[in-house]
C-alpha cells in the first residue's frame, strides 16, 4: 500500500504541478492577449495617422500642381506679350520711330529759327525743306503714337 500511497502522492504532485503550469500558461496567454490588443490598437491608430498624412500630402501635391499650371500659364502669357511688344517695336521703327510730340517740337524749333535767322536765303530754303519733310513725317508718325500706346499697354501687362 505504501507504493499505492506514494504513487497517489506522486500523481497528486504531478496534478498540482500541471494545474500550476496551466494557471501560469493561462495568465501568460491573458497577458499575450492584452499585449496583442494594445498592439492592434496602436497599429490601427498608426494606420489612421498614415491615411491622414497621405490625405494632407495629396492636398499639398494638388496645390503644387495648380501653382505649376498657373506659373506655366503666366510664363506663356509673358512670352506672348514679349513677342507682341517686339512686333510692335518693329512696326514703330518701320514707320519712323519718332513720337509726334518730338517731331512737333522740332518743327517749332525750325519755325523759330526761320523767323529769327531768316537773313540767309539758302538757310531759309534748307529750313523750309526740312519743315516740309517734318510735316509729312508728322502725319506718318501719328500712326506711331497709337503703336507706342499699344507698346506701353503691353509693357504694363508684363
Amino acid at each position: 500500500m505504501d507504493s499505492d500511497n506514494e504513487e497517489t502522492t506522486e500523481l497528486d504532485l504531478k496534478k498540482q504541478d500541471a494545474a500550476q503550469k496551466r494557471k501560469l500558461a493561462g495568465k501568460e496567454l491573458g497577458d499575450l492577449r492584452e499585449k496583442n490588443r494594445e498592439n492592434i490598437s496602436s497599429f490601427k491608430q498608426s494606420l489612421s495617422q498614415v491615411k491622414q498624412e497621405k490625405t494632407e500630402r495629396d492636398k499639398e501635391n494638388n496645390a503644387v500642381a495648380e501653382f505649376k499650371e498657373r506659373r506655366d500659364s503666366l510664363h506663356k502669357k509673358a512670352a506672348e506679350l514679349r513677342e507682341q511688344t517686339r512686333l510692335l517695336q518693329a512696326k514703330f521703327r518701320q514707320t519712323g520711330g519718332n513720337k509726334t510730340i518730338q517731331l512737333r517740337r522740332r518743327l517749332e524749333q525750325l519755325e523759330y529759327a526761320l523767323h529769327v535767322e531768316g537773313a540767309n536765303p539758302r538757310l531759309e530754303k534748307q529750313i523750309s525743306a526740312e519743315m516740309s519733310e517734318l510735316e509729312k513725317t508728322i502725319k506718318a508718325s501719328e500712326a506711331n503714337d497709337s503703336t507706342f500706346q499699344e507698346i506701353s499697354a503691353v509693357r504694363t501687362q508684363l
